[in-house]
């Protein structure tokens, strides 16, 4: 400790520093380090037990050992805060968060309920307070499984101070993770539409078939969300002239995924891949430091490997600017963890959209977006931000999958030996009331079939198996199979006879594993990008006849196959036949496709013609989208679904011509 902090510590013993003079000090203590803030504390306490401000001097004591992860020491300094005044309601918050820190969520929960019960009678100023706590108690409910309790501590929080968007987004989302149709009908006097307007765009996705409301979706939430400071790291660099040509184009895959994580895993083939002579290769990493199977493949694979965790967001850009990245490719997208603010600050001159997120980014700076003919056929650009490139099938898949070796009997997984396994290993938030009506036609079409699924928290098995019930079929062919490491999880997909998608949001990753391990896939097409993956990649493994483009016909094809055994075998065989040599797993013509795209974006900046996205009038269609049912109407044409949304817009306008007249 240098000689002004030994000094400004020393002051701390007399009397002349009272408490309001302690709190004058600690930002000059702070400029110091940690460790004088907490030596200041210390022995400001040590002197000074009979000021009457003690109380708020601990906790903010507790807030400083909390800054230093020292969670234990900073609970005690909470603690004897609340002794000495029972009325000091943050440092309940704070106490509960640092208990969360220890792992203590039983202790955090009760100290959320006490500050309830002492809120009971409550005020202006404590209001805000209340609402924080509720949400904090309802966030620690969900990882303990007590989701219909959050539900309505979160509810109750809305309550209390409606502008809270991403507790709106997080009901909204915690709904359809855990099933609850339909989804936005629940005990609360919130309009539905402020659920809608402040939704995700991965909730849009898997709760609407709508691509005009995801377009729209995505845009609010890049405009609402993504952190844009007023300079941009390279915003408008100096083109080389036309006809200028690079020997290597520098590509730079931003991802916070690249680890034992489905797009880690999906992407693990390909970067070793890329024509040396033609591209260089950076990862800018910025997510766990896992080193394992995957994260090391991708780095051997890669020319650089960059980790900006350390980095802050203008950092992170000015790094990827002095690498001088020509191609920067988004690899999170809307997805958790994204830094989606670094591409807002356009350190590359070219910025895509590919794998991370299956949706349009609505966003300024996303120029272009990977997929394919099946995902976006023509017509359906409208419905993207970007300039829409593609691949022969746009995602990647990994050839060195690891298996586990031990075999399994179906007993082993609770299945019947002889009847019809169909499966479905998607999320739950895929599931939904229209697929799973679907799911109940099919078992009852096929005598003693059964649905192995994925097994959730066990509130969301019982309410699938009730509505099961509901549908005529007995909940006990619903047979849910616990999680499992990745290699084992595979090798148990050989015991089931065929996949049901789910719809609209279908299987992306664990399509691929399915068809991998040589289980066909039955997938509905709809409108939206996460509603065509699963088509597009059944179609590239080589049975396109399993995808379905209406309810019907989705039924009819699982019934075909799973009332004809020598069907699923012949349709196994084909998997089988064609695994080396189709599309699907073809990862050295998909990089060459790749490699080929980045080349075409490079000549059309070169030559002036960089795609700049359209934004205009979006916000004006989501909130036109605001009065569509999107729920109870999946299985709508596209075409009827527009002509929706001009009714609406018609409408609308004759309301502002009668309020001219």
């Amino acid at each position: 400790m240098d000689q002004i902090a030994v000094e400004l510590v020393e002051r701390a013993r007399g009397k002349e520093m009272g408490a309001l003079e302690l709190m004058t000090a600690v930002p000059q203590a702070e400029q110091l380090g940690a460790d004088v803030v907490l030596a200041l504390y210390n022995v400001w306490l040590e002197h000074h037990q009979e000021d009457p401000l003690i109380p708020v001097i601990l906790f903010n004591q507790g807030i400083a050992l909390a800054q230093a992860n020292q969670h234990l020491e900073a609970c005690k300094a909470y603690i004897d805060a609340i002794n000495r005044n029972k009325q000091l309601f943050a440092a309940y918050v704070n106490l509960a968060s640092a208990y969360e820190k220890l792992n203590r969520n039983d202790l955090a929960v009760q100290i959320h309920e006490e500050l309830q019960r002492q809120l009971a009678l409550v005020s202006l100023e404590t209001i805000k307070l209340k609402a924080m706590s509720l949400v904090q108690l309802g966030r620690i409910q969900i990882a303990q499984g007590a989701a219909d309790a959050a539900e309505k501590n979160l509810l109750e929080s809305l309550a209390i101070q409606r502008q809270q968007p991403d507790i709106l987004m997080h009901v909204f989302d915690q709904r359809l993770k855990q099933c609850k149709w339909p989804v936005l009908e629940m005990q609360t006097d919130i309009p539905r539409s402020e659920f809608l307007r402040n939704m995700a765009p991965l909730t849009a996705a898997a709760y609407s078939n709508d691509p005009l409301l995801q377009l729209a979706v995505s845009s609010a939430y890049s405009a609402k969300n993504i952190k844009k400071t007023a300079r941009q790291i390279r915003a408008q660099h100096e083109r080389p002239a036309a006809g200028h040509s690079k020997k290597r184009l520098r590509i730079g895959y931003l991802s916070s995924d690249l680890y034992s994580h489905a797009i880690g895993s999906l992407m693990s083939d390909i970067f070793g891949l890329h024509d040396r002579d033609k591209v260089a290769i950076t990862a800018y990493y910025y997510g766990p430091d896992r080193n394992d199977h995957f994260q090391k493949r991708i780095r051997d694979g890669v020319d650089h490997w960059v980790d900006i965790n350390a980095m802050d967001d203008c950092q992170a850009a000015q790094r990827i600017a002095d690498d001088e990245i020509d191609i920067l490719v988004d690899v999170n997208g809307h997805s958790m963890n994204a830094r989606t603010s670094i591409l807002a600050l356009e350190p590359a001159p070219i910025m895509v959209n590919w794998l991370g997120f299956p949706g349009t980014m609505g966003s300024p700076y996303h120029h272009y977006i990977i997929a394919d003919n099946f995902i976006v056929p023509p017509g359906y650009e409208r419905f993207y931000s970007e300039k829409v490139m593609r691949l022969p099938c746009y995602q990647p898949n990994d050839r060195q999958r690891i298996v586990a070796s031990q075999s399994l009997s179906r007993q082993d997984c609770g299945l019947p030996d002889e009847a019809v396994v169909f499966c479905c290993f998607n999320g739950s938030q895929k599931i939904t009331e229209t697929i799973f009506k679907l799911w109940m036609e099919i078992l009852r079409g096929v005598r003693g079939s059964v649905l192995w699924l994925l097994s959730d928290q066990e509130p969301v098995n019982e309410r699938l198996r009730t509505v099961a019930s509901d549908q005529g079929v007995d909940p006990a062919r619903l047979v849910f199979a616990e999680r499992k490491p990745n290699h084992e999880h595979l090798q148990r997909y050989q015991l089931a006879d065929l996949f049901l998608d789910t719809f609209p949001y279908g299987a992306h990753t664990t399509a691929s594993d399915a068809l991998w391990m040589g289980v066909p896939v039955v997938t509905l097409a709809g409108h939206g990008f996460a509603a065509r993956v699963c088509g597009s990649l059944v179609s590239a493994a080589g049975i396109p006849e399993l995808v379905a483009t209406t309810a019907e016909e989705y039924v009819l094809t699982a019934l075909e196959a799973g009332t004809d055994k020598a069907r699923i075998a012949g349709l196994k065989a084909k998997l089988a036949e064609q695994k080396s040599s189709c599309v699907l797993f073809d990862m050295p013509l998909l990089v060459r496709s790749l490699d080929a795209l980045y080349q075409q974006m490079w000549d059309e900046y070169l030559a002036g013609q960089r795609h700049q996205p359209d934004l205009s009038n979006l916000d004006e269609y989501l909130e036109v989208a605001m009065d569509l049912d999107h729920e109870l109407n999946l299985l709508t044409p596209l075409g009827d679904r527009l002509a929706a949304y001009r009714a609406c817009f018609e409408q609308r306008a004759r309301k502002r011509d009668t309020r001219l007249a």
